[in-house]
C-alpha cells in the first residue's frame, strides 16, 4: 500500500533541526535519549516562534521531503527509525506514514482525534443517535486506500462496493486528494452570485468530455435527476408546446433514481415509496426492457423518457441488446427527449465512459454524479445541447453549492484520472475476467442462479433455496471482503476500477470459500 500520509511538496517556513543541531543525526544510541529531550524543548520553542504556518523537520532526509522526527511534544518511546511526515507546528498531532507502526499508530490517532472508539462502541453510538434509515453490515471503516479499507482495530477489508460506484478511481487517489487540498488553500465556496475561476474550466472540460454544448452543475445524483426532470418539463412547455401542467415522462418499473419526493413518486419499491404521499403526478411507469410498452405509452403530452442503461438497485439488470437504441428511435420519431441516468453506471464503470455507449446511443440529456466527485466530494451535473439546457434563464433553477470551486477542482482531477489511467479499458478487461471466475464458482454450487453485468458492475443472483443474500455478504465480510446485497437475493460486486487481477483472484478465493467451502 502507499503511505497513508504523504509529505507536502511545499516546504514553506521550514526549519531543519540539522542546521542548528548538526550532530543530532549522528548521536550514538546511548546518548539519543538526552538529545531527544533537548530536541523536544527546541521544537517547542520553534513552534512558538513559527506560529501556525510553521513546519518543523528533523534529520538529514528533510532536504528530500522526508522526516525522521516530528512535531513538538514528542511522545516517549517512538521509534525514530519509523518515518513520519511533516506536521504543521500548530497541530500537535503526529501523522504516521505506515500502518506498520502498530500500537504507535493507535497512539498517534488518539492524539489526533481524542478518544479511540472501538467498532462496537461506534455502531452502538450510531444506533442510538442516528436515524435508522440504513441497515449496514457490521463493519466500521476508519481508513481507506485504493481498494482497501480498515476498521479501528486494524482489520483490513477489500472494498467490493465502491460507495455504489462513487469511488471508481479508488479511495483517496493521490491526484484527486492533491487537487482537493490545493483548492482548499485558495477558495472553497462563492455561490453562483459571483463568478469563480474554477467553474468555467470545469464546465468546458466536462462539456467537451461528454460531447455536449453545456452542463448544469449540482451536488448529488438525486439533484441531477430532479434537474433533468425540470429540464424535460420546461422544454416540453416552451419548445414542444405541450399544454401547461400536462407534461408526462415515461419511466420504468424497478427504477432507482434517488429518494426525493418527486423521484419516489414513480418508484415501485414499497420501502422507498410507502407513506410519503401525496405523490407527484406526471409519470407513466412501464416495464423495463419492453419497447412495445414504451410505444403504447407515448402520446402528445410525452416530453421525455428517463432510463437507467443498467438498473443497478434492481440487481444489476442489463437490458436486451438494442433496447437503448430502440428508445432513441422512439424519441426521435415522437419529438421526445431521451434522458439517461448514468449516476451509477457512468465514468468507466461498465467498460465504456458511459453505459449508453455500448449501443452507440446519443441521448439528449446525460445525468451524472457519484464518481464525478472522485470519491471525496459530492459533485453531479446534467449535460445537454443548448437547444435543451437553453430553456433555463437566470433565477429559474440553481444551487448554492453547485459549481463551487472545491467541487470543480476535484471533478476535473477525477476526470483526468479516468482518462490517464484508462479505467474504461481496465473495467472492460477485468470485468470479463471477474465474471468468468464467478461463473466457474457457479458451476461448483447450486446456490448461484446467474452471474450478470457489464464491466466491473456485476450481480450474483442466488437461487431461492440458497437463502437470503445477507447471509453471504456477512460471511464474506468475516473473510475480509465487503459487498452488499440488493433486494434479498442478489449480491452486487463493484470494486474500485484500480483493482488488479491479483486482487480479483484473492476475492474469488474468498467468494469460493463462502459458496463452495
Amino acid at each position: 500500500m502507499r503511505p497513508w500520509f504523504e509529505p507536502s511538496p511545499h516546504l514553506r517556513n521550514t526549519i531543519q533541526i540539522r542546521d542548528i543541531f548538526p550532530d543530532f543525526a549522528s548521536q550514538r544510541k546511548d546518548t539519543m535519549k538526552t538529545d531527544l529531550q533537548k530536541a523536544r524543548i527546541l521544537l517547542f520553542l520553534f513552534w512558538l516562534l513559527c506560529g501556525s504556518s510553521g513546519k518543523i523537520w528533523i534529520g538529514s532526509r528533510a532536504r528530500r521531503g522526508e522526516s525522521w522526527g516530528g512535531c513538538p511534544s514528542i511522545p516517549n518511546g517512538v521509534n525514530f527509525r519509523k518515518k513520519i511526515v511533516q506536521c504543521p507546528a500548530a497541530d500537535l498531532a503526529w501523522k504516521a506514514q505506515s500502518t506498520e507502526d502498530g500500537p504507535n499508530l493507535a497512539r498517534l490517532q488518539k492524539r489526533r482525534r481524542g478518544r479511540m472508539y472501538t467498532s462496537k462502541e461506534l455502531m452502538e453510538m450510531e444506533h442510538k443517535y442516528g436515524a435508522h434509515n440504513y441497515h449496514p453490515l457490521e463493519v466500521v471503516i476508519s481508513k481507506a486506500e485504493g481498494i482497501w479499507v480498515e476498521d479501528p482495530e486494524g482489520r483490513r477489508y477489500m472494498d467490493m462496493l465502491s460507495a455504489y460506484s462513487a469511488v471508481n478511481q479508488g479511495h483517496r487517489h493521490p491526484k484527486i486528494i492533491k487537487a482537493l487540498k490545493d483548492q482548499a488553500d485558495l477558495v472553497t465556496l462563492t455561490s453562483r452570485a459571483f463568478y469563480n475561476d474554477r467553474w468555467p474550466l470545469f464546465a468546458k472540460k466536462l462539456a467537451e468530455f461528454v460531447g455536449k454544448d453545456m452542463v448544469l452543475p449540482m451536488n448529488t445524483g438525486a439533484e441531477a435527476v430532479e434537474t433533468a426532470i425540470k429540464t424535460m418539463r420546461k422544454w416540453g412547455y416552451l419548445v414542444k408546446g405541450v399544454e401547461q401542467d400536462k407534461a408526462e415522462i415515461i419511466v420504468f418499473e424497478e427504477n432507482f433514481h434517488g429518494r426525493t419526493t418527486t423521484i419516489i413518486s414513480f418508484s415501485v419499491d414499497p420501502d422507498a415509496r410507502d407513506h410519503y404521499g401525496p405523490y407527484t403526478p406526471g409519470f407513466v411507469i412501464v416495464p423495463y426492457d419492453d419497447l412495445e410498452a414504451v410505444k403504447r405509452a407515448v402520446n402528445k403530452n410525452t416530453v421525455g423518457i428517463l432510463v437507467e442503461p443498467i438498473q443497478g438497485e434492481a440487481g444489476i439488470r442489463v437490458p436486451s441488446d438494442g433496447f437503448l437504441k430502440g428508445l432513441e428511435r422512439i424519441c426521435r420519431e415522437n419529438n421526445v427527449l431521451l434522458a439517461v441516468d448514468e449516476v451509477q453506471t457512468g465514468f468507466c464503470r461498465t467498460g465504456k465512459t458511459f453505459a449508453f455507449q455500448h449501443e452507440g446511443v446519443d441521448p439528449d440529456i446525460i445525468i451524472m454524479g457519484k464518481a464525478l466527485g472522485g470519491g471525496v466530494f459530492p459533485v453531479s451535473a446534467v449535460a445537454a445541447n443548448e437547444n435543451v439546457l437553453g430553456v433555463f434563464k437566470p433565477g429559474t433553477h440553481g444551487s448554492t453549492f453547485g459549481g463551487n470551486p472545491l467541487a470543480c477542482a476535484v471533478a476535473m482531477a477525477a476526470i483526468d484520472v479516468l482518462v490517464e489511467e484508462k479505467l474504461a479499458d481496465r473495467a472492460a478487461e477485468l470485468g470479463k475476467y471477474f465474471m468468468e471466475g464467478l461463473r466457474a464458482i457457479q458451476a461448483k454450487t447450486d446456490k448461484i442462479k446467474e452471474v450478470r453485468g457489464k464491466g466491473l458492475l456485476i450481480g450474483l443472483v442466488l437461487n431461492e433455496s440458497a437463502g437470503k443474500a445477507r447471509i453471504y455478504t456477512t460471511a464474506l465480510k468475516d473473510k475480509g471482503l465487503l459487498c452488499k446485497e440488493t433486494h434479498s437475493w442478489i449480491i452486487r460486486f463493484a470494486p474500485p476500477l484500480v483493482i488488479t487481477k491479483e486482487e480479483i483472484d484473492r476475492a474469488l478465493k474468498m467468494i469460493e470459500e463462502v459458496f463452495v467451502g
